[in-house]
């Protein structure tokens, strides 16, 4: 099932996020943020919020946990992921050059 350019893994249903559900994402990186936020239990944790353009000129944007220097602009990245309350944690990272 697609949405945005994020496809997600068979058996998803919305409202219901088991822990081992792995979603993929892909498409050219089109902004690249560092930045903080509250991970809910008033820690600041750091993290990297990536905006990925499918061809069809569609925006995905993921917050992944951490400082990630993995992703370019303009590159055509795929991330399988697992989704956390406030941040994804990336699986795999796949640069297409």
């Amino acid at each position: 099932m697609g949405c945005g350019g994020a496809f997600f893994s068979t058996g998803f249903q919305p409202g219901f996020h088991p822990k081992n559900t792995i979603f993929t994402v892909d498409g050219f990186v089109s902004v690249i943020q560092f930045t903080t936020i509250f991970d809910g239990r008033g820690a600041v944790i750091n993290v990297t919020i990536v905006t990925f353009e499918d061809d069809f000129g569609g925006f995905t944007t993921v917050t992944f946990c951490g400082t990630l220097n993995q992703f370019f602009l303009d590159e055509f990245t795929v991330v399988d992921f697992t989704q956390g309350p406030v941040c994804a944690t990336p699986l795999n990272i796949t640069v297409t050059v």
